[in-house]
């Protein structure tokens, strides 16, 4: 029996693909030992855009961090962590109302240089407890960072199903967080519910991982702020969606990357009373580091 070329390629195509995304079923959860480490680099490229009195502003804020992870502590349904940041830096570039040239800045933010963060998890991944050491305002930069699209201590463990998983099996987990920022007055409530799709087994990395689809069934945020003499009520929703890969043996991410669009609206009264719409679209890639 004669084999084409093509007929070939295509058999070696689709045995390939079965390879690397094995079918079979694997339970996840957080499998850590003390004194284990894991060091991560992030950066989101997040892309704003407002109209406000006829005039349309936009602006592009690329956020890099770097974190590390210690385990100190690993007991019967729980482990605690410490979250050490080792540097974050921020580039803004702005365009927009006439008469205002355009703006291209870098800075590195000296407060989260090795500041720490405790977290305690069960093995699922749900947070049970978060502490901030050595600086009271920690919380409040990361929650900023949060809404910037930086990526803080939490957003390295998600939650997993607690039962074994087949391909194609999902479960959903739904968050919420609060931002709030020292120099403003209120406080902006964050909501997403997110669906999470086992989609196989890979190597990633030279890793055993589990390949996990991730898409928004919610995302919404509300609340007020006060500055300069206005109250600004901000309300809006969006998507979310992309791919993470955790490695089989501890639960730990190995890679990920998440792209969401948030449509909000600001209503300022007071001083001035003006509806600004906003689009805010960011990117956020996760990797582990050797």
């Amino acid at each position: 029996m004669m084999i084409s070329i093509r007929g070939v390629f295509v058999l070696t195509f689709v045995w390939l693909t079965a390879a690397a995304a094995s079918d079979g079923q694997v339970f996840l959860q957080y499998n850590l030992t003390p004194k284990q480490n894991f060091s991560y680099e992030s950066t989101s490229a997040v892309t704003q855009s407002m109209s406000a009195m006829d005039q349309d502003v936009a602006s592009t804020t690329t956020i890099a961090t770097k974190l590390h992870v210690s385990v100190k502590d690993a007991v019967v349904r729980q482990y605690t962590v410490e979250c050490r940041y080792d540097t974050a830096r921020i580039r803004l570039q702005t365009q927009g109302a006439e008469g205002m040239l355009p703006q291209d800045s870098a800075i590195t933010l000296p407060m989260l240089a090795n500041k720490k963060e405790t977290l305690t998890l069960s093995p699922r991944g749900t947070i049970l407890s978060t502490t901030a050491h050595d600086d009271d305002d920690l919380q409040v930069t990361m929650s900023s960072m949060s809404a910037l699209g930086g990526t803080g201590a939490k957003a390295v463990f998600p939650e997993f199903a607690g039962k074994e998983l087949a391909v194609g099996n999902s479960w959903t987990v739904t968050t919420s967080d609060t931002v709030s920022r020292s120099q403003m007055p209120g406080n902006i409530l964050t909501t997403s519910k997110l669906r999470y799709t086992f989609q196989g087994v890979v190597d990633t990395l030279g890793v055993r991982c589990a390949r996990i689809g991730v898409s928004s069934e919610e995302m919404s945020m509300s609340g007020s702020m006060q500055a300069m003499g206005m109250e600004m009520a901000l309300d809006g929703e969006g998507e979310t969606h992309g791919t993470m890969y955790v490695e089989v043996s501890t639960g730990m991410q190995v890679l990920s990357r998440m792209s969401s669009t948030l449509n909000a609206r600001m209503s300022m009264t007071g001083q001035g009373q003006a509806i600004v719409p906003i689009t805010t679209e960011t990117v956020t890639t996760l990797r582990r580091l050797p």
